[in-house]
Protein backbone atom coordinates (compact mmCIF):
# COMPACT_ATOMS: atom_id res chain seq x y z
CA UNK A 1 0.00 0.00 0.00
CA UNK A 2 2.89 2.42 0.74
CA UNK A 3 4.98 1.45 -2.31
CA UNK A 4 1.19 2.27 -4.41
CA UNK A 5 0.63 5.56 -2.57
CA UNK A 6 4.26 6.35 -3.31
CA UNK A 7 4.07 5.59 -6.95
CA UNK A 8 0.95 7.82 -7.29
CA UNK A 9 2.57 10.76 -5.21
CA UNK A 10 5.34 10.77 -7.61
CA UNK A 11 2.97 10.63 -10.74
CA UNK A 12 1.10 13.52 -9.44
CA UNK A 13 4.61 15.37 -8.47
CA UNK A 14 5.84 14.74 -12.03
CA UNK A 15 2.27 16.01 -13.71
CA UNK A 16 2.31 19.28 -11.41
CA UNK A 17 6.15 20.18 -12.62
CA UNK A 18 5.58 19.03 -16.15
CA UNK A 19 2.44 20.88 -16.62
CA UNK A 20 2.60 23.98 -14.88
CA UNK A 21 3.97 25.86 -18.09
CA UNK A 22 6.72 27.63 -16.39
CA UNK A 23 10.36 28.01 -17.10
CA UNK A 24 11.38 27.04 -13.89
CA UNK A 25 10.52 24.51 -11.39
CA UNK A 26 8.68 24.83 -8.35
CA UNK A 27 11.48 24.45 -5.70
CA UNK A 28 9.08 22.65 -2.67
CA UNK A 29 7.35 20.12 -5.62
CA UNK A 30 10.81 19.01 -6.81
CA UNK A 31 12.44 18.81 -3.60
CA UNK A 32 9.69 16.42 -2.53
CA UNK A 33 10.57 14.12 -5.88
CA UNK A 34 13.96 14.11 -5.21
CA UNK A 35 13.23 12.99 -1.58
CA UNK A 36 10.95 9.96 -3.43
CA UNK A 37 13.96 8.98 -6.00
CA UNK A 38 16.62 8.98 -2.60
CA UNK A 39 14.32 6.91 -0.38
CA UNK A 40 13.18 4.37 -3.53
CA UNK A 41 16.53 3.76 -4.21
CA UNK A 42 17.31 2.83 -7.85
CA UNK A 43 13.84 1.29 -8.62
CA UNK A 44 12.40 4.61 -7.75
CA UNK A 45 14.75 6.08 -10.09
CA UNK A 46 13.91 3.69 -12.99
CA UNK A 47 10.24 4.48 -12.70
CA UNK A 48 10.60 8.60 -12.80
CA UNK A 49 12.55 8.36 -15.71
CA UNK A 50 9.88 6.03 -17.88
CA UNK A 51 7.04 9.01 -16.53
CA UNK A 52 9.39 11.26 -17.85
CA UNK A 53 10.03 10.17 -20.40
CA UNK A 54 5.83 9.40 -21.28
CA UNK A 55 6.11 13.45 -20.72
CA UNK A 56 8.33 14.13 -22.96
CA UNK A 57 6.94 12.47 -25.87
CA UNK A 58 3.71 14.52 -25.88
CA UNK A 59 3.41 17.06 -28.18
CA UNK A 60 3.35 20.31 -26.97
CA UNK A 61 6.89 22.45 -26.15
CA UNK A 62 5.45 23.42 -22.95
CA UNK A 63 5.70 19.92 -21.28
CA UNK A 64 9.16 19.08 -23.30
CA UNK A 65 10.76 21.89 -21.76
CA UNK A 66 9.56 21.63 -18.02
CA UNK A 67 10.58 17.51 -18.21
CA UNK A 68 14.17 18.99 -19.65
CA UNK A 69 14.40 20.77 -16.41
CA UNK A 70 13.43 18.05 -14.46
CA UNK A 71 15.56 15.82 -16.10
CA UNK A 72 18.63 17.85 -15.52
CA UNK A 73 18.10 18.00 -12.08
CA UNK A 74 18.28 14.47 -11.73
CA UNK A 75 20.95 13.87 -14.39
CA UNK A 76 23.23 16.18 -12.02
CA UNK A 77 22.84 13.72 -9.10
CA UNK A 78 21.49 10.38 -10.14
CA UNK A 79 23.97 8.02 -11.88
CA UNK A 80 21.49 5.72 -12.08
CA UNK A 81 19.56 8.40 -13.99
CA UNK A 82 22.44 8.92 -16.80
CA UNK A 83 23.40 5.46 -17.43
CA UNK A 84 19.53 4.88 -18.22
CA UNK A 85 19.55 8.45 -20.23
CA UNK A 86 23.04 7.68 -22.43
CA UNK A 87 21.41 4.62 -23.61
CA UNK A 88 22.67 5.10 -27.44
CA UNK A 89 19.22 4.65 -28.90
CA UNK A 90 17.21 6.08 -25.81
CA UNK A 91 19.71 9.41 -25.80
CA UNK A 92 19.35 9.82 -29.44
CA UNK A 93 15.43 9.92 -29.32
CA UNK A 94 15.77 12.14 -26.38
CA UNK A 95 18.08 14.61 -28.82
CA UNK A 96 15.18 13.90 -31.19
CA UNK A 97 12.44 15.25 -29.16
CA UNK A 98 14.51 18.12 -27.55
CA UNK A 99 16.47 19.67 -30.46
CA UNK A 100 14.21 18.49 -33.56
CA UNK A 101 17.10 17.30 -35.21
CA UNK A 102 14.62 15.18 -37.65
CA UNK A 103 13.06 17.43 -40.21
CA UNK A 104 9.97 15.00 -40.26
CA UNK A 105 9.40 15.44 -36.85
CA UNK A 106 9.83 18.71 -35.80
CA UNK A 107 9.15 20.17 -32.29
CA UNK A 108 5.22 20.58 -31.53
CA UNK A 109 3.65 23.94 -30.94
CA UNK A 110 4.16 26.48 -28.85
CA UNK A 111 7.08 27.90 -31.59
CA UNK A 112 8.24 30.32 -28.70
CA UNK A 113 8.62 27.78 -26.14
CA UNK A 114 10.12 25.39 -28.93
CA UNK A 115 12.68 27.56 -30.05
CA UNK A 116 13.41 28.15 -26.02
CA UNK A 117 13.59 24.15 -25.66
CA UNK A 118 16.70 23.75 -28.55
CA UNK A 119 18.65 26.42 -26.57
CA UNK A 120 18.06 24.79 -23.65
CA UNK A 121 18.80 21.64 -24.13
CA UNK A 122 22.00 22.37 -26.68
CA UNK A 123 23.02 24.28 -23.21
CA UNK A 124 22.98 21.88 -21.01
CA UNK A 125 24.48 19.07 -23.62
CA UNK A 126 27.68 21.25 -23.53
CA UNK A 127 27.44 21.44 -19.64
CA UNK A 128 27.01 17.66 -19.29
CA UNK A 129 29.70 16.89 -21.26
CA UNK A 130 32.29 19.25 -19.66
CA UNK A 131 31.14 17.75 -16.45
CA UNK A 132 31.02 14.22 -17.00
CA UNK A 133 32.42 13.61 -20.01
CA UNK A 134 35.19 11.87 -19.09
CA UNK A 135 33.47 9.24 -16.49
CA UNK A 136 30.82 8.03 -19.94
CA UNK A 137 32.26 8.16 -23.22
CA UNK A 138 29.22 7.86 -25.25
CA UNK A 139 28.34 11.15 -23.85
CA UNK A 140 31.77 13.00 -25.38
CA UNK A 141 31.91 10.71 -28.12
CA UNK A 142 27.91 12.52 -29.16
CA UNK A 143 29.41 15.79 -28.18
CA UNK A 144 32.24 15.52 -30.21
CA UNK A 145 30.49 14.31 -32.85
CA UNK A 146 27.75 16.74 -33.10
CA UNK A 147 29.98 19.67 -32.90
CA UNK A 148 32.62 18.51 -35.54
CA UNK A 149 29.66 17.78 -38.52
CA UNK A 150 28.12 21.25 -37.83
CA UNK A 151 24.52 19.59 -36.47
CA UNK A 152 24.52 21.64 -33.43
CA UNK A 153 26.58 25.43 -33.29
CA UNK A 154 27.12 25.34 -29.94
CA UNK A 155 28.36 28.85 -29.76
CA UNK A 156 25.52 30.07 -31.29
CA UNK A 157 23.05 27.36 -29.26
CA UNK A 158 21.53 26.78 -32.54
CA UNK A 159 20.59 23.40 -34.60
CA UNK A 160 21.93 23.26 -37.95
CA UNK A 161 20.01 20.64 -39.96
CA UNK A 162 21.04 18.88 -43.44
CA UNK A 163 18.72 21.52 -45.80
CA UNK A 164 20.20 24.47 -43.80
CA UNK A 165 24.00 22.64 -43.88
CA UNK A 166 23.27 22.27 -47.65
CA UNK A 167 22.16 25.79 -48.17
CA UNK A 168 24.99 27.33 -46.40
CA UNK A 169 27.39 25.34 -48.36
CA UNK A 170 26.36 26.49 -51.15
CA UNK A 171 25.86 29.81 -50.71
CA UNK A 172 29.21 29.88 -49.47
CA UNK A 173 30.31 28.55 -52.35
CA UNK A 174 28.16 31.30 -54.46
CA UNK A 175 29.91 34.10 -52.40
CA UNK A 176 33.37 32.77 -52.98
CA UNK A 177 33.09 32.53 -56.54
CA UNK A 178 31.56 36.00 -56.64
CA UNK A 179 34.51 37.27 -54.94
CA UNK A 180 37.31 35.25 -57.43
CA UNK A 181 35.63 36.47 -60.33
CA UNK A 182 35.71 39.79 -58.61
CA UNK A 183 39.29 40.03 -57.76
CA UNK A 184 40.62 38.31 -60.82
CA UNK A 185 39.05 42.01 -62.72
CA UNK A 186 40.87 43.95 -60.04
CA UNK A 187 43.94 42.29 -61.06
CA UNK A 188 43.06 43.06 -64.69
CA UNK A 189 42.58 46.59 -63.37
CA UNK A 190 45.55 46.76 -61.77
CA UNK A 191 47.70 45.74 -64.46
CA UNK A 192 46.49 48.27 -66.73
CA UNK A 193 46.82 50.94 -64.17
CA UNK A 194 50.38 49.96 -63.53
CA UNK A 195 50.77 50.11 -67.62
CA UNK A 196 49.64 53.51 -67.40
CA UNK A 197 51.23 55.08 -64.34
CA UNK A 198 54.84 53.90 -65.17
CA UNK A 199 55.48 56.38 -67.80
CA UNK A 200 54.08 59.00 -65.13
CA UNK A 201 56.85 57.85 -62.80
CA UNK A 202 59.80 58.55 -65.10
CA UNK A 203 58.74 62.00 -66.45
CA UNK A 204 58.29 62.89 -63.15
CA UNK A 205 61.48 61.68 -62.07
CA UNK A 206 63.19 63.43 -64.88
CA UNK A 207 61.09 66.73 -64.35
CA UNK A 208 62.57 66.51 -60.48
CA UNK A 209 66.31 65.83 -61.91
CA UNK A 210 65.66 69.25 -64.60
CA UNK A 211 64.31 71.48 -61.61
CA UNK A 212 66.76 70.37 -58.58
CA UNK A 213 69.98 68.78 -60.31
CA UNK A 214 71.75 68.57 -57.38
CA UNK A 215 70.30 66.39 -55.30
CA UNK A 216 72.75 63.86 -55.95
CA UNK A 217 75.76 66.28 -54.94
CA UNK A 218 74.33 67.04 -51.79
CA UNK A 219 73.55 63.29 -50.84
CA UNK A 220 77.42 62.66 -51.78
CA UNK A 221 78.27 65.83 -49.49
CA UNK A 222 76.43 64.47 -47.02
CA UNK A 223 77.90 60.55 -47.35
CA UNK A 224 81.37 62.41 -46.78
CA UNK A 225 80.52 64.13 -44.06
CA UNK A 226 79.13 61.56 -42.27
CA UNK A 227 82.76 59.95 -42.93
CA UNK A 228 84.37 62.94 -41.54
CA UNK A 229 81.97 63.02 -38.12
CA UNK A 230 83.23 59.00 -37.33
CA UNK A 231 86.79 59.85 -37.55
CA UNK A 232 86.15 62.70 -35.08
CA UNK A 233 83.88 60.95 -32.83
CA UNK A 234 86.19 59.61 -30.47
CA UNK A 235 87.75 63.11 -29.87
CA UNK A 236 84.09 64.52 -29.63
CA UNK A 237 82.77 62.28 -27.45
CA UNK A 238 83.85 63.37 -24.60
CA UNK A 239 83.16 67.53 -24.94
CA UNK A 240 79.71 67.45 -26.73
CA UNK A 241 76.43 65.53 -25.59
CA UNK A 242 74.64 63.80 -28.18
CA UNK A 243 70.98 65.78 -29.41
CA UNK A 244 68.57 65.29 -31.53
CA UNK A 245 68.18 67.55 -34.73
CA UNK A 246 65.08 67.71 -37.38
CA UNK A 247 65.73 69.27 -40.71
CA UNK A 248 62.85 70.28 -42.57
CA UNK A 249 63.25 69.13 -46.14
CA UNK A 250 61.77 72.20 -47.97
CA UNK A 251 63.46 72.87 -51.19
CA UNK A 252 62.12 76.70 -52.56
CA UNK A 253 62.49 76.90 -56.77
CA UNK A 254 62.18 80.39 -58.83
CA UNK A 255 60.21 79.84 -61.48
CA UNK A 256 61.68 81.36 -64.61
CA UNK A 257 61.27 81.48 -68.43
CA UNK A 258 63.64 78.44 -68.35
CA UNK A 259 61.87 76.38 -65.70
CA UNK A 260 58.51 77.66 -66.81
CA UNK A 261 57.30 74.54 -69.04
CA UNK A 262 58.83 71.75 -66.80
CA UNK A 263 57.43 73.25 -63.75
CA UNK A 264 53.93 72.99 -65.68
CA UNK A 265 54.63 69.61 -66.55
CA UNK A 266 55.45 68.14 -63.48
CA UNK A 267 52.22 70.37 -61.97
CA UNK A 268 50.26 68.30 -64.06
CA UNK A 269 51.87 64.86 -62.92
CA UNK A 270 50.85 65.93 -59.70
CA UNK A 271 47.37 66.26 -60.06
CA UNK A 272 47.03 63.07 -62.34
CA UNK A 273 48.14 61.16 -59.10
CA UNK A 274 46.11 63.05 -56.45
CA UNK A 275 42.71 62.79 -58.82
CA UNK A 276 43.30 59.82 -60.99
CA UNK A 277 45.94 56.90 -60.18
CA UNK A 278 45.69 57.39 -56.32
CA UNK A 279 42.03 56.98 -55.24
CA UNK A 280 41.73 53.61 -58.20
CA UNK A 281 45.01 51.97 -56.60
CA UNK A 282 43.14 52.37 -53.42
CA UNK A 283 39.88 51.07 -54.17
CA UNK A 284 41.90 47.76 -55.78
CA UNK A 285 43.38 47.03 -52.73
CA UNK A 286 40.45 47.48 -50.82
CA UNK A 287 39.35 45.11 -53.50
CA UNK A 288 41.73 42.61 -52.96
CA UNK A 289 42.64 42.72 -49.09
CA UNK A 290 39.37 40.88 -48.93
CA UNK A 291 40.44 38.16 -51.28
CA UNK A 292 44.51 38.44 -50.74
CA UNK A 293 44.69 34.15 -50.68
CA UNK A 294 43.98 34.92 -54.41
CA UNK A 295 46.57 37.50 -55.14
CA UNK A 296 48.97 37.65 -53.07
CA UNK A 297 51.59 39.14 -55.78
CA UNK A 298 49.26 41.69 -56.89
CA UNK A 299 48.54 42.49 -53.74
CA UNK A 300 52.47 43.12 -52.80
CA UNK A 301 52.47 45.00 -56.19
CA UNK A 302 49.42 47.38 -55.24
CA UNK A 303 50.75 48.41 -51.61
CA UNK A 304 54.47 48.98 -53.49
CA UNK A 305 52.63 51.26 -56.15
CA UNK A 306 50.96 52.99 -53.17
CA UNK A 307 53.93 53.59 -51.76
CA UNK A 308 55.90 54.74 -54.63
CA UNK A 309 52.70 57.24 -55.24
CA UNK A 310 52.64 58.56 -51.61
CA UNK A 311 56.65 59.29 -51.44
CA UNK A 312 56.26 60.91 -54.96
CA UNK A 313 53.34 63.28 -53.69
CA UNK A 314 55.62 64.16 -50.70
CA UNK A 315 58.62 65.06 -52.90
CA UNK A 316 56.38 67.77 -54.71
CA UNK A 317 55.08 69.06 -51.72
CA UNK A 318 58.33 69.40 -50.14
CA UNK A 319 59.37 71.37 -53.34
CA UNK A 320 58.12 75.02 -52.95
CA UNK A 321 57.83 76.69 -56.49
CA UNK A 322 58.02 80.16 -55.94
CA UNK A 323 56.61 82.72 -59.39
CA UNK A 324 58.00 85.17 -60.72
CA UNK A 325 56.51 88.63 -61.98
CA UNK A 326 58.04 88.63 -65.22
CA UNK A 327 57.20 92.80 -65.81
CA UNK A 328 58.10 93.82 -62.06
CA UNK A 329 61.03 91.43 -61.42
CA UNK A 330 59.59 89.90 -58.12
CA UNK A 331 58.56 86.69 -56.98
CA UNK A 332 55.53 85.18 -55.46
CA UNK A 333 54.68 81.78 -54.12
CA UNK A 334 52.72 79.26 -55.70
CA UNK A 335 50.66 79.11 -53.18
CA UNK A 336 49.16 83.25 -52.72
CA UNK A 337 49.23 83.08 -56.75
CA UNK A 338 46.93 79.77 -56.30
CA UNK A 339 44.69 81.39 -54.01
CA UNK A 340 44.61 84.98 -55.82
CA UNK A 341 43.48 82.84 -59.14
CA UNK A 342 40.44 81.55 -57.36
CA UNK A 343 38.66 85.24 -56.53
CA UNK A 344 37.40 88.07 -59.27
CA UNK A 345 37.84 91.70 -58.16
CA UNK A 346 34.26 92.46 -57.22
CA UNK A 347 33.51 96.38 -56.99
CA UNK A 348 32.01 97.35 -54.00
CA UNK A 349 28.68 98.69 -53.93
CA UNK A 350 27.35 101.61 -51.60
CA UNK A 351 26.01 101.32 -48.56
CA UNK A 352 21.98 102.12 -49.54
CA UNK A 353 21.14 104.89 -46.49
CA UNK A 354 17.39 105.25 -47.87
CA UNK A 355 15.43 102.36 -49.10
CA UNK A 356 13.07 102.96 -52.44
CA UNK A 357 9.68 103.44 -51.85
CA UNK A 358 8.88 100.43 -54.01
CA UNK A 359 11.06 98.18 -51.54
CA UNK A 360 9.72 99.74 -48.23
CA UNK A 361 6.86 96.71 -48.18
CA UNK A 362 9.67 94.27 -48.07
CA UNK A 363 10.93 95.30 -44.84
CA UNK A 364 8.10 96.03 -43.07
CA UNK A 365 7.68 100.20 -43.28
CA UNK A 366 4.66 100.34 -45.91
CA UNK A 367 2.05 102.61 -43.73
CA UNK A 368 -0.92 101.49 -45.18
CA UNK A 369 -0.38 97.82 -44.39
CA UNK A 370 -2.18 96.65 -41.18
CA UNK A 371 -1.95 93.06 -39.79
CA UNK A 372 -5.94 93.84 -38.28
CA UNK A 373 -7.13 91.71 -41.59
CA UNK A 374 -4.58 88.88 -40.84
CA UNK A 375 -5.05 88.39 -37.22
CA UNK A 376 -8.81 88.86 -36.86
CA UNK A 377 -10.47 85.42 -38.25
CA UNK A 378 -13.55 85.75 -40.38
CA UNK A 379 -17.23 85.74 -38.49
CA UNK A 380 -18.77 84.54 -41.39
CA UNK A 381 -19.03 80.98 -40.82
CA UNK A 382 -19.01 80.57 -36.80
CA UNK A 383 -19.16 77.08 -35.93
CA UNK A 384 -22.18 76.23 -33.59
CA UNK A 385 -21.32 72.13 -33.18
CA UNK A 386 -21.80 71.11 -29.73
CA UNK A 387 -20.34 68.19 -27.93
CA UNK A 388 -22.52 65.89 -26.69
CA UNK A 389 -20.66 64.76 -23.78
CA UNK A 390 -23.25 61.97 -22.72
CA UNK A 391 -21.62 59.40 -20.19
CA UNK A 392 -20.87 56.20 -22.23
CA UNK A 393 -20.59 52.38 -20.91
CA UNK A 394 -16.68 52.62 -20.84
CA UNK A 395 -16.79 55.60 -18.16
CA UNK A 396 -15.88 58.40 -21.28
CA UNK A 397 -17.76 61.17 -22.64
CA UNK A 398 -19.17 60.95 -26.02
CA UNK A 399 -17.09 63.34 -28.42
CA UNK A 400 -19.84 63.84 -31.03
CA UNK A 401 -20.54 67.16 -31.75
CA UNK A 402 -23.30 68.48 -33.98
CA UNK A 403 -25.71 71.25 -34.09
CA UNK A 404 -29.12 69.83 -32.34
CA UNK A 405 -29.67 66.32 -32.20
CA UNK A 406 -26.66 63.52 -31.44
CA UNK A 407 -27.34 60.23 -33.44
CA UNK A 408 -26.49 58.10 -30.26
CA UNK A 409 -28.00 59.90 -27.53
CA UNK A 410 -30.45 62.34 -28.91
CA UNK A 411 -30.83 66.14 -28.56
CA UNK A 412 -27.55 67.71 -27.21
CA UNK A 413 -27.88 68.98 -24.15
CA UNK A 414 -25.42 71.09 -22.28
CA UNK A 415 -23.26 68.84 -19.41
CA UNK A 416 -20.31 69.66 -17.47
CA UNK A 417 -17.09 68.19 -18.20
CA UNK A 418 -18.71 65.30 -16.03
CA UNK A 419 -21.01 64.56 -18.16
CA UNK A 420 -23.54 65.73 -15.73
CA UNK A 421 -26.71 67.89 -16.85
CA UNK A 422 -26.72 71.29 -15.75
CA UNK A 423 -30.40 72.25 -16.29
CA UNK A 424 -32.07 70.80 -13.43
CA UNK A 425 -35.27 69.75 -14.57
CA UNK A 426 -33.39 67.82 -17.31
CA UNK A 427 -31.33 66.12 -14.47
CA UNK A 428 -34.85 65.14 -12.64
CA UNK A 429 -36.37 64.18 -16.07
CA UNK A 430 -33.34 61.41 -16.29
CA UNK A 431 -33.17 60.17 -13.53
CA UNK A 432 -37.58 59.38 -13.60
CA UNK A 433 -36.13 57.57 -17.05
CA UNK A 434 -33.59 55.31 -15.61
CA UNK A 435 -35.88 54.19 -12.54
CA UNK A 436 -39.16 53.53 -15.02
CA UNK A 437 -36.54 51.59 -17.13
CA UNK A 438 -35.60 49.40 -14.20
CA UNK A 439 -37.52 46.12 -13.76
CA UNK A 440 -39.13 45.91 -10.81
CA UNK A 441 -38.29 42.15 -9.39
CA UNK A 442 -34.93 43.37 -9.95
CA UNK A 443 -35.19 45.42 -6.72
CA UNK A 444 -31.83 44.62 -4.48
CA UNK A 445 -34.30 43.97 -1.36
CA UNK A 446 -36.34 41.77 -3.38
CA UNK A 447 -33.57 39.46 -4.71
CA UNK A 448 -31.66 39.56 -1.44
CA UNK A 449 -35.09 37.77 0.06
CA UNK A 450 -35.17 35.29 -2.79
CA UNK A 451 -31.36 34.17 -2.53
CA UNK A 452 -31.63 33.65 1.49
CA UNK A 453 -34.57 31.71 0.85
CA UNK A 454 -34.15 29.32 -2.10
CA UNK A 455 -30.28 30.13 -2.27
CA UNK A 456 -29.79 31.06 -6.27
CA UNK A 457 -28.98 34.98 -6.83
CA UNK A 458 -31.44 36.35 -9.38
CA UNK A 459 -29.65 39.47 -10.24
CA UNK A 460 -29.62 39.79 -13.82
CA UNK A 461 -26.01 40.58 -15.23
CA UNK A 462 -25.38 44.24 -16.63
CA UNK A 463 -24.59 44.89 -20.52
CA UNK A 464 -21.27 43.95 -21.48
CA UNK A 465 -20.35 42.07 -17.96
CA UNK A 466 -19.42 38.24 -17.95
CA UNK A 467 -19.37 37.41 -21.64
CA UNK A 468 -18.33 34.07 -22.02
CA UNK A 469 -17.68 33.49 -26.20
CA UNK A 470 -19.26 29.48 -25.57
CA UNK A 471 -19.90 27.65 -22.69
CA UNK A 472 -16.97 25.25 -23.14
CA UNK A 473 -15.00 22.91 -21.43
CA UNK A 474 -12.54 23.84 -18.21
CA UNK A 475 -8.74 23.46 -19.28
CA UNK A 476 -7.21 20.51 -17.15
CA UNK A 477 -3.74 22.47 -17.82
CA UNK A 478 -4.44 26.21 -17.21
CA UNK A 479 -0.80 26.57 -17.53
CA UNK A 480 -0.30 25.42 -20.66
CA UNK A 481 -1.63 27.46 -23.57
CA UNK A 482 -3.47 25.80 -26.54
CA UNK A 483 -1.53 24.61 -29.47
CA UNK A 484 -4.57 24.96 -31.76
CA UNK A 485 -4.78 28.71 -31.26
CA UNK A 486 -1.14 29.68 -29.70
CA UNK A 487 1.27 30.29 -33.27
CA UNK A 488 -2.06 32.04 -34.70
CA UNK A 489 -1.71 35.59 -36.19
CA UNK A 490 -4.30 37.83 -37.75
CA UNK A 491 -3.41 36.68 -41.05
CA UNK A 492 -4.00 33.29 -40.39
CA UNK A 493 -7.18 33.81 -38.73
CA UNK A 494 -8.38 35.68 -42.09
CA UNK A 495 -7.01 33.30 -44.29
CA UNK A 496 -8.95 30.75 -42.33
CA UNK A 497 -12.18 32.70 -43.19
CA UNK A 498 -11.47 34.06 -46.76
CA UNK A 499 -9.82 31.26 -48.36
CA UNK A 500 -12.66 28.71 -47.54
CA UNK A 501 -14.55 26.94 -50.70
CA UNK A 502 -18.10 28.93 -50.00
CA UNK A 503 -16.08 32.24 -50.10
CA UNK A 504 -14.52 31.23 -53.61
CA UNK A 505 -17.44 30.06 -55.18
CA UNK A 506 -19.19 33.25 -54.34
CA UNK A 507 -16.12 34.96 -55.37
CA UNK A 508 -16.03 33.29 -58.52
CA UNK A 509 -20.17 33.69 -59.03
CA UNK A 510 -19.17 37.08 -58.73
CA UNK A 511 -16.51 37.67 -61.46
CA UNK A 512 -18.76 35.14 -63.69
CA UNK A 513 -21.99 37.88 -63.30
CA UNK A 514 -19.22 41.03 -64.08
CA UNK A 515 -17.92 39.40 -67.15
CA UNK A 516 -21.87 38.42 -68.16
CA UNK A 517 -23.03 41.86 -67.83
CA UNK A 518 -19.52 43.60 -69.82
CA UNK A 519 -19.91 40.83 -72.64
CA UNK A 520 -23.73 41.51 -72.66
CA UNK A 521 -22.83 45.37 -73.28
CA UNK A 522 -19.88 44.57 -75.65
CA UNK A 523 -17.36 46.00 -72.94
CA UNK A 524 -14.39 45.09 -75.35
CA UNK A 525 -15.29 47.21 -77.84
CA UNK A 526 -14.52 50.99 -77.27
CA UNK A 527 -17.62 52.49 -78.91
CA UNK A 528 -20.43 51.03 -76.71
CA UNK A 529 -18.09 51.35 -73.60
CA UNK A 530 -18.41 54.73 -74.66
CA UNK A 531 -21.75 55.04 -75.13
CA UNK A 532 -22.82 53.22 -71.97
Amino acid sequence: MDAANSVSNVSKLIECLTTNGSTQLQCDTLRQLKKHCKDGGDSMVELVFRMLFTQMERKHSQIRFSTLLVCNELFLRSHRFRTLLLESKRFNHFLELTLGCNEKRPLPPPKKVAKLLKSKCIELLDSWNSSFGNGYAFLKSTHKFLKENNIIDFSERAVITASERERQQSAKEKADQRLKSKIENAVNKFNELEADIKPLFTQFDSCLQLIVPKFGMEETDATDEAANGTRNQSLSSKIFQPFDVTVNHVLTVNKTTDNDVVIENLRDVYKQFVVHFLPKVKSLLQTMSKGSEFCETELKKAIDLKCKIMSALKQYVELKVKEADFDSGLAVSEESDASDDDFETVEEKDLELIIPQHRRKEYGLCENTSTNDLEMPSTSGVSMFMQCKAPLPNGKLCPRRDKIKCPFHGKIIPRNDCGDLLDAEARQKEEKQKENEAVDWQDPELLRDIKAQIGVDLTMPRRGENKVKGKGKRKKYPGLDDIRTCDETPRTRLSKKIFTKEVQARVAEDLDLIDSKLSNKFGDQWNYAMNS
